[in-house]
């Protein structure tokens, strides 16, 4: 019964999901078999457990203890042997052994609580890094977009004035082009009065102004209408070309983003294949070297003799089923993480941020696949080691049914030769010499 202190617990969580994928491991005890064979079960899961705390792996040695202190208290009391006094030796021991087990598991929980308190901790700290990291990039792309568009804004400006000094500078060129008209382009522009066109009554009216002739109000004032036209016209066309200007802006960033993300796209194809061929030249080397070592020595796996085709097939594709999995997690952790870090990297290094995420939560999903692989291969070596376990207990008990029936057929085939009559001839024999013996010692 888990208390409320022990769900407050910084490693609850992580030792309930260890519990929960170790409820598939449970230990049946028959009584058709001897409790020693139980016994040994127990003093071999406590050398792995022993095993797991020296090498400083609490996952296995917290549940190796939790299934040690579960089958020694709860399995093993239900055998029909367990209360007879010729084994109370070894439920001492194990009394024993039990209490020392769940010492060091509650010590293996410390430990585990101070691991996940440092891993709260840091992630604490790499989320406040995170977070100020984007203010911080906020801040520089606000800044960045003000900079942007205080620069788009002068370069308006610029292009704004540059196009007014243009206009006025044209509309100069044109009056003094229409003042300075040669007496030889008079006679050839000269029409009807009413055949003037705008320009033409401009240039009529400057040519009487430098002959000294009198100013028509009328006609200036058509000149500067016309003048003020042009300038209309000039300012509307600027407006217009500021518009094409901006939608090719905008076609070209729109195009920019697209390339962008068809260049993420391949370069993440591009990395499966890699990938993919990585793991096929591993996967080809790995088998070679396992045909190098069957033909360098001789010696397989241990199989237990008597052991049927069923049970011989259901070790095999366990052991396989183990060795694949332990190549792949050899090709995750020693080929597939590095290479993501070392690209996350590159891509940091060049500016490119968002890639470099993509990068790092690949290698978060991989670490996870990594530890939900190293679970697996444990629970089948476990479960090897339970289905050998049950094939020896299964020879020894033939072996011993074997020994009591032979025994049986001996003693039968002795009654059956007159036993009863050669004991009685016995008998009488020692009666006689007995007889003797007196006589003599009378003598």
């Amino acid at each position: 019964r888990m208390t409320t202190a022990t769900r407050q617990s910084p490693s609850y969580a992580r030792r309930q999901a260890l519990r929960d994928a170790d409820k598939s491991s449970v230990i049946t005890v028959l009584n058709t078999y001897s409790i020693e064979k139980y016994y040994d079960a127990a003093d071999r899961l406590l050398e792995t457990f022993q095993d797991a705390i020296d090498r400083r792996n609490l996952d296995d040695a917290y549940i190796l203890g939790v299934r040690f202190g579960t089958f020694s208290l709860e399995s093993l009391p239900k055998h029909k042997d367990y209360s007879k006094v010729r084994y109370k030796s070894l439920r001492i021991r194990n009394s024993k052994q039990v209490e020392e087990v769940l010492q060091k598991v509650e010590r293996v929980t410390k430990r585990m609580d101070a691991e996940e308190k440092i891993k709260a901790q840091k992630k604490i700290q790499e989320e406040a890094k995170q977070k100020q990291a984007q203010e911080e990039k906020k801040i520089i792309e606000e800044q960045d977009q003000l900079k942007a568009e205080e620069k788009k804004r002068e370069n308006l400006e610029k292009t704004k004035k540059e196009k007014q000094a243009n206009l006025e500078r044209s509309a100069r060129l044109k009056l003094a082009a229409l003042m300075k008209t040669s007496p030889k382009q008079e006679r050839k522009t000269r029409v009807a009065p009413n055949e003037i066109t705008v320009d033409e009554k401009n240039i009529s009216i400057n040519k009487e102004n430098s002959e000294g002739k009198v100013n028509d109000p009328k006609k200036t004032a058509q000149a500067t209408t016309a003048v003020a036209r042009e300038r209309d016209r000039v300012a509307k066309e600027a407006k217009k070309l500021y518009q094409m200007q901006e939608e090719q802006l905008a076609y070209e960033e729109g195009e920019t983003l697209k390339l962008l993300h068809r260049e993420v796209e391949e370069d993440f194809k591009r990395q499966a294949k890699e990938d993919e061929a990585l793991v096929t030249a591993v996967i080809e080397a790995s088998k070679g070297e396992e045909c190098q070592e069957s033909k360098s020595s001789p010696e397989t796996q241990y199989t237990p003799i008597g052991m049927r085709t069923d049970e011989k097939n259901t070790i095999k594709l366990l052991r396989e089923t183990v060795i694949k999995q332990e190549r792949r997690l050899k090709i995750t952790e020693e080929i597939k993480i590095p290479k993501l870090i070392k690209k996350a990297k590159q891509k940091l290094a060049q500016g490119e941020r968002k890639p470099a995420l993509f990068c790092v939560a690949r290698k978060r999903r991989l670490e996870k696949d990594a530890e939900s692989l190293k679970d697996a291969i444990f629970n089948m070596e476990t479960q090897i080691l339970f289905l050998e376990s049950a094939v020896e207990d299964r020879e020894i008990a033939e072996a011993m049914k074997a020994a009591a029936d032979t025994l049986e057929a001996m003693h039968t085939g002795i009654q059956d030769n007159g036993i009863d009559d050669l004991t009685e001839t016995i008998n009488e024999v020692s009666k006689t010499m007995e007889h003797d013996i007196m006589l003599d010692e009378e003598d």
